[in-house]
């Protein structure tokens, strides 16, 4: 994740809809990196895209989204948990190492969420340069 893109969630954490060409002027650059971002975004956090004309963007209820993605671990969990009761002892494996693979996973997205983390707390006490490397507006 950029710096732009950090500073674009910054900006949509306050919950408002901030037009596409505000963000296009903040950062200095063109509408489709604008939409490159968002939709870099839109994987990870829920953000509702808005055409046309004054189209924009708004981060919906984050705590809403992270619980759905919870439970959708606990339920991909609880399948594979089910899955390795009716399989037969040839399987069991193969099973066990998918799991093993999915919880290897989760840990990697603990560890990038770390890292993440530290990327926005320097942010949001230093500066911030665009591509341009003009300074971005402080509203960070």
């Amino acid at each position: 994740m950029n710096d732009r893109c950090i500073a674009i969630l910054k900006l949509l954490q306050n919950g408002t809809f901030i037009k596409r060409q505000t963000l296009m002027d903040e950062f200095c650059v063109s509408e489709r990196t604008i939409r490159r971002d968002i939709e870099f975004l839109t994987y990870h956090y829920n953000i509702q895209s808005f055409s046309g004309r004054y189209g924009g963007y708004k981060l919906l209820d984050i705590n809403d989204y992270k619980e759905k993605k919870k439970e959708n671990k606990r339920i991909k969990a609880d399948t594979l948990k089910e899955i390795l009761k009716v399989c037969d002892e040839r399987q069991k494996p193969v099973i066990e190492s998918i799991i093993s693979d999915y919880i290897n996973t989760i840990y990697l997205y603990l560890v990038s969420l770390k890292s993440f983390l530290s990327l926005i707390l320097p942010l949001t006490y230093g500066k911030v340069y665009g591509r341009t490397g003009k300074k971005l507006r402080n509203k960070i």
